[in-house]
């Protein structure tokens, strides 16, 4: 799909000597695949000549498997290798076995996939590249062709944050919107469906996860006054199975999607008409899937805008922004919500007025384990404490509220004051709980 889709009017014009990142000779730009001499410990000759990807599916739900086949490793995003080749005994031995030039300058934000000998990677402009683990060889490249006008709405560069693997595909998770399906052996598109809504300053810059048969993908925008979602789609076909938005739109005009079930809850935490200015909540990465429950969880952003006062007059919890939601893996329907930063979208700051303007004195949280308990944070500026509480206060028209000084023994709190966002708007210290 075209960039003149979504940006009728703009002309594909570049400065002199420039290119479009698919058609940039790759001699003019350097990056590089680091790392891999790493990886290749593990890697043995015999699995460069395997079937990639399709030889191990079950990879994607087995906890054992030395394969890394999404972009947490297991579907509960451990991140963890059960490898033991590679220890402290050895480590001062790595060497560096080979390099790949990436050919950009912009942010590469994504681990490669290792499937049976292969390692798949994907950089900047959604451009995915297989290569042999053992020699380095690359098997193929796949560009989709990104129009570079996408990253004017893309908040921090054309990234992409990872791939997923099933069924002898790679999935990517394309910039302009397109969740497209690669044969692991040929790089060549099985199938390609457009996932953003029209007309909404959307992207994906997240990766995509495989969960009980279907590839999930979320998407960015909350910065720019979008509605977050995530959707599903088959993983043989591509035909999407359910979609669930993050904050409700007009609640006189229900969406004929899964979220639909719970959306007149969420409507009752927003105030005046949030729908006509986005919402946000965008999941733009963070997801977990446990197939033995086949629950999916999404981790929930910010709000837009970010300023409360011109989303949801009044206040409000504004669900499900800043939230862990529980979905039905194979449905979309809404399971439970917990919001880790109630109401406000773009986390806490806390600061106390006489220190704004003197950053040695304003509040900061304390390190250590002692430092917050039973919903109090532990707030130091210079050699001075206090407390402050979280929760309740929260989720009325304060930030929070300031106590202090406190006794961290007993939990004894004193002159406490609440912060207003009007105090906090001059904090310069953001806090998330």
């Amino acid at each position: 799909m075209s960039g003149t889709d979504y940006f009728p009017g703009v002309p594909r014009t570049f400065p002199t000597g420039y290119a479009p990142p698919h058609e940039q000779k790759h001699e003019e730009l350097a990056g590089y695949l680091t790392g891999l001499g790493i990886a290749l410990l593990g890697a043995h000759p015999a699995h460069a000549a395997s079937n990639p990807a399709a030889d191990a599916p079950s990879a994607i739900e087995d906890a054992s498997s030395t394969e890394w086949p999404g972009t947490g490793r297991t579907p509960s995003e451990q991140r963890f290798s059960p490898l033991k080749q590679l220890t402290p005994a050895n480590v001062g031995r790595l060497k560096l076995q080979w390099h790949a030039d990436l050919h950009t300058f912009r942010g590469v934000e994504s681990n490669p996939l290792f499937l049976n000998g292969v390692l798949y990677n994907v950089s900047a402009w959604s451009i995915a590249t297989a290569y042999d683990a053992t020699t380095g060889k690359v098997l193929w490249t796949f560009d989709p062709k990104i129009p570079v006008e996408w990253s004017r709405i893309a908040c921090c560069g054309p990234v992409s944050r990872g791939l997923a693997a099933a069924d002898g595909k790679i999935f990517v998770g394309a910039l302009d919107g397109r969740l497209i399906a690669l044969d692991a052996k040929s790089g060549a598109t099985v199938w390609s469906t457009q996932t953003l809504d029209p007309g909404q300053p959307l992207s994906i810059t997240g990766a995509p996860r495989v969960a009980d048969g279907q590839v999930i993908i979320g998407n960015a925008g909350g910065d720019f006054g979008a509605r977050g979602f995530v959707s599903a789609y088959d993983v043989k076909t591509g035909r999407q199975t359910w979609k669930f938005y993050v904050v409700p739109g007009d609640p006189a005009k229900p969406d004929g999607v899964a979220s639909d079930s719970v959306m007149p809850m969420a409507a009752k935490t927003w105030n005046g008409e949030w729908w006509k200015v986005g919402g946000g909540g965008n999941v733009w990465d963070g997801m977990a899937h446990d197939p033995a429950t086949h629950t999916l969880y999404i981790a929930t952003g910010n709000g837009s805008p970010h300023p409360s006062a011109f989303r949801s007059p009044g206040g409000g919890d504004n669900l499900f922004l800043c939230s862990i939601v529980a979905l039905d893996a194979r449905t979309g329907q809404y399971q439970w919500h917990y919001q880790e930063s109630a109401w406000r979208g773009m986390g806490l700051r806390l600061h106390h007025d006489a220190g704004a303007g003197r950053p040695d004195n304003r509040w900061q949280p304390a390190q250590g384990a002692d430092a917050r308990t039973e919903g109090r944070l532990l707030l130091r500026a210079g050699s001075h404490e206090r407390q402050a509480a979280v929760g309740k206060e929260l989720r009325s028209q304060h930030l929070g509220v300031a106590c202090g000084p406190g006794n961290r023994t007993s939990g004894g709190l004193s002159g406490c004051a609440p912060v207003r966002e009007a105090e906090a708007a001059d904090a310069g210290l953001w806090w998330r709980p």
